[in-house]
């Protein structure tokens, strides 16, 4: 057999087992960032029977949406146990979806060759292979967007109406991204199938109306109030940098210097730029104005679509040069796995391999904490760190440390602080030099924990 009609046969299920064993060599890794509250909340559904989709309070929290993925993690731990390797295990099916959806998109631009490339690559981008192994509900998110790509550039009506319906009752996100298409595909490209994204805008409006009956409100409830606020003119200035900065983080800034010189020197934009743009300024247009955080993990779309649009940018300069640049990229990709900032600056850690060393050390830090019988609850940490073992472990276990918010400063007798926390806090930092001293260290590569106890009053 050859090589190109191998890669067309092959190609994909080979990177697929790879990630397949990917997830079974971390099935016992603890849950991490932004999935604790997913697992929390499974827990909580599975524990009231399903009879409650609005758990505000007591630590859970309604932000709004319909809490598809929460739903969908709860129906496979009823079926199959609360436990690790299934949370894990819960993003295949988005993973397998998400690299068919890829190489559907790439046989439209690039030779079957290529397209394997694009799918090689995914193996060391940071963002994509870290929220892959974190279960995280991005890789849905991409894989629906990818698909209503492949749908509106197919004109299949129904595939363009069901994958809008989840994007916009999955996320915010979802929702810009949906309404930037309908604007280039219904009055750019003049493509009358682009009206079936209306259909998500219309689901998107009857959950509202669902959610605001039950719980009156129908954008920022209380517990999320102070992430939804219009933020001030400055406030969106930073805003704006701060999207740049995710835009081009994590090796993305090699691919968009790549594409946007050639592009200029080719004084064109081609379709599959076009859409990468699209992608760029749909998670910018939800971020921009608004007081929640910016993550990276909100632009894992867009890192993922500079793969396909990269090489096929490439492949116009001659075959030697081609080799050369994409041996770069695909060195700076995974060189990303291991750069860190100054804390000052936090880091992204669930879009990065270095963050992998952490979870070791939480397992040192409870297990001093256990010999030297400090209670728990003696114990500020910051988020992540302060996590209930019954979520972060799903073993059953009840131990928690008492949460240390970003601005607060700290009252109980011991302090454990970790760069994982990306909670850094200057004034923080010097009421810990003045009040506390260091009393043991857990470090590993880029991570580290200090626990700190309280000096002696006088």
């Amino acid at each position: 057999m050859s090589l190109q009609p191998f890669l067309k046969k092959g190609g994909l299920w080979i990177v697929s087992l790879v990630y397949l064993v990917a997830l079974l060599l971390v099935r016992d890794t603890p849950v991490f960032w932004d999935m604790y509250g997913q697992v929390k909340t499974a827990r909580y559904f599975l524990e009231t029977g399903f009879t409650d989709l609005f758990p505000n309070g007591n630590s859970y929290s309604d932000n709004g949406h319909l809490p598809l993925y929460p739903l969908y993690l709860a129906l496979l731990f009823k079926v199959l146990g609360f436990k690790l390797w299934v949370a894990h295990f819960s993003v295949f099916p988005f993973l397998l979806g998400t690299l068919v959806q890829l190489k559907k998109f790439c046989s439209r631009y690039l030779h079957e060759a290529r397209v394997f490339i694009v799918l090689l690559l995914t193996l060391i981008s940071a963002p994509f292979i870290s929220q892959s192994i974190y279960f995280s509900a991005e890789i849905a998110m991409v894989f629906l967007s990818l698909w209503l790509l492949n749908a509106l550039l197919s004109d299949r009506g129904s595939h363009i109406a069901i994958a809008a319906v989840f994007l916009c009752l999955l996320n915010l996100r979802g929702i810009a991204f949906c309404g930037t298409l309908f604007v280039y595909f219904v009055f750019a490209k003049k493509n009358k199938n682009g009206w079936f994204l209306i259909s998500g805008a219309l689901a998107w409006i009857t959950w509202l109306l669902v959610h605001y009956k039950i719980s009156g409100w129908f954008f920022a409830g209380e517990e999320i109030k102070e992430f939804r606020r219009i933020t001030s003119v400055g406030g969106m200035g930073r805003n704006l940098a701060l999207c740049i900065w995710k835009l081009i983080d994590l090796g993305a800034v090699f691919a968009w210097v790549v594409i946007m010189g050639i592009s200029l020197k080719k004084k064109d934009l081609n379709e599959p730029v076009k859409l990468l743009l699209l992608a760029s300024l749909s998670v910018m247009i939800i971020c921009i104005p608004f007081t929640n955080p910016i993550s990276n993990r909100y632009f894992l779309l867009v890192y993922v679509l500079l793969l396909p649009v990269f090489i096929q940018m490439i492949s116009v300069v001659p075959i030697r040069l081609q080799i050369i640049v994409g041996i770069c990229f695909a060195l700076v990709l995974f060189s990303n796995n291991g750069v860190t900032y100054p804390n000052k600056y936090g880091n992204a850690w669930d879009c990065s391999l270095k963050s992998y060393p952490y979870f070791e050390l939480r397992k040192q830090l409870d297990e001093y904490v256990a010999a030297q019988k400090i209670p728990p609850s003696e114990v500020e940490a910051g988020f992540q760190l302060y996590f209930n073992d019954k979520d972060y472990l799903m073993n059953g276990n009840d131990r928690e440390y008492s949460l240390l918010s970003d601005t607060e400063m700290p009252t109980h007798e011991y302090v454990a602080d970790s760069d994982i926390c990306n909670n850094y806090n200057a004034e923080r930092e010097q009421f810990l030099l003045q009040n506390y001293e260091p009393h043991k260290l857990f470090e590993n590569g880029a991570v580290y924990i200090r626990l700190y106890k309280r000096k002696p009053r006088p």
